[in-house]
């Protein structure tokens, strides 16, 4: 019988997750192993391989308050869209920014006010009048 990745690991999950069930309380462990289940997933998806164990826990972090976040969001009744996991989701928001969207902070603009009025250093044209505009 030939299992996928995902069920492999699923039941390899449940080997773990049933060895802590006895040593916490149950509520507790099941949330907790539900997202280590939703994140060892996840990780198996988007293809994830962290370096160690500590940034293995430290992205599972981040993951969870993703996660948390996007059920939070979806249960609101005012939004015209849901959440999803996707590729992004063991990032920060800073680390989302930073790699994926080009910005690139510098430290001479960094948390300033910085503000310029090009119409005084004459940089654009004043306003023209362009015609009356006709309806259709």
């Amino acid at each position: 019988m030939d299992f996928t990745l995902e069920w492999k690991l699923m039941i390899s999950m449940f080997i773990v997750v049933s060895g802590t069930w006895e040593s916490k309380a149950a509520s507790t462990t099941l949330d907790e192993a539900s997202m280590a289940m939703k994140h060892e997933l996840w990780m198996a998806k988007y293809a994830r391989i962290y370096v160690d164990n500590a940034e293995k826990e430290r992205r599972f972090k981040i993951f969870k308050e993703n996660v948390e976040f996007i059920e939070k969001f979806n249960t609101e009744a005012n939004h015209t869209y849901k959440l999803g996991l996707n590729e992004f989701s063991d990032l920060t928001d800073e680390e989302f920014i930073m790699f994926h969207t080009g910005y690139k902070p510098t430290s001479s603009f960094k948390n300033s006010s910085f503000h310029i009025d090009w119409r005084n250093e004459e940089a654009v044209t004043p306003v023209k009048f362009q015609g009356e505009l006709k309806p259709p």
